[in-house]
């Protein structure tokens, strides 16, 4: 999804296309995969 986001964001796709991609559910249509950088899992409260 974010790879997806990010395309929109660079005016690659359309909004509207992430609907369309999501309701499809293959991967083809999605765009790259993003890194996984940046963000972990640090502490969970219950």
């Amino acid at each position: 999804i974010v790879g997806t986001l990010i395309e929109v964001g660079l005016s690659k796709r359309e909004p509207y296309e992430i609907l369309q991609i999501l309701e499809k559910k293959q991967r083809i249509f999605a765009g790259k995969v993003a890194e996984a950088k940046g963000l972990y899992l640090t502490k969970i409260n219950y």
